[in-house]
């Protein structure tokens, strides 16, 4: 089943003006007093289409690229492998990962099962540091995805003009949270440490959001576009800490929450978190806390 919610190039009259005014007729977002306005600095100018497919197990997108433009793949529901040149990532539902222009690409379903998709192509500058990497969005940027998604479904007055500048909402969030600001966006250039911290700050998110699950140290480094070896000498060199280690905190400040917030017993928590054996996880969360999961929900009364 496919579903073609809009397929159009944007009109003119509905791209961002490159200079805002205000009522007395003076520029307004100006980066100074020279005069330079933001609104030029948008990274998208025109969104050519939103497209959302529900495919079946067993599809897989053709080899293809956007030579003008950059493509924006968000996974609804389910998971995706994709090949983007020479990079190989896997996206879980609430990933989205920018395809810059020119970029061979395409995908299937993981495992071979079936897939929801949104794929947004637009024109304009490639969002700098969040391009060709896997992006997992939280709540307030799942939002803006789905608002785009429904205005470009509603067609009421002024939805190309909405969808875009929902969509420069999004990026430029994403954007932020990766350490950009509106100065730097889209420009070249990054060193090599911002590049290092940015591959660290994904692989911690993934884990962040994975943490129930086993530890799988390849797919965290595929999440952070990098090699597992390259990953883990990153973690010990800018953080001192191991892969194993980082899971484990985030464990036990998981465990240390729901044991504050909840009722649930221990045995629940430690389900919840990623631990099989209980004893097992008792053992760590003393070391962690210096106090076995008892006591600390004793020290809380």
């Amino acid at each position: 089943m496919e579903m073609w919610l809009l397929t159009l190039c944007t009109p003119d009259y509905f791209r961002l003006p490159a200079r805002i005014n205000s009522c007395n007729g003076d520029s307004v977002m100006r980066n100074d007093d020279s005069g330079f306005d933001y609104a030029d600095r948008f990274p998208v100018r025109a969104i050519h289409y939103v497209l959302h497919k529900e495919k079946r197990a067993g599809y897989r997108t053709r080899w293809h690229r956007e030579r003008e433009a950059h493509e924006l793949i968000y996974v609804d529901y389910g998971a995706i492998r994709l090949r983007a040149g020479d990079l190989r990532v896997e996206l879980d539902t609430g990933d989205c990962f920018v395809v810059s222009r020119g970029t061979f690409h395409e995908f299937h379903g993981k495992s071979g099962r079936a897939f929801d998709f949104l794929n947004v192509v637009y024109s304009g500058r490639a969002p700098g540091g969040i391009e060709n990497r896997v992006l997992h969005l939280p709540a307030e940027e799942r939002a803006l995805v789905r608002a785009l998604k429904e205005e470009s479904l509603a067609l009421q007055p002024g939805h190309e003009a909405m969808m875009i500048l929902k969509l420069n909402e999004l990026l430029l969030r994403l954007g932020r949270r990766d350490g950009s600001t509106l100065e730097q966006y889209g420009r070249p250039g990054d060193t090599t440490h911002r590049y290092h911290g940015r591959v660290v700050r994904h692989a911690l998110g993934y884990l962040e959001h994975h943490f129930s699950q086993p530890l799988d140290a390849k797919a965290v480094a595929r999440h952070a576009g990098v090699s597992r070896s390259h990953l883990r000498a990153l973690l010990r060199r800018e953080t001192g800490r191991s892969l194993r280690s980082h899971l484990r905190g985030f464990r036990v400040e998981r465990a240390k929450r729901l044991l504050r917030e909840s009722s649930e017993n221990i045995a629940t928590v430690s389900y919840r978190v990623g631990y099989q054996s209980v004893p097992h996880f008792c053992t760590v969360f003393k070391r962690a806390v210096g106090k076995t999961p008892s006591e600390y929900v004793r020290s809380l009364k």
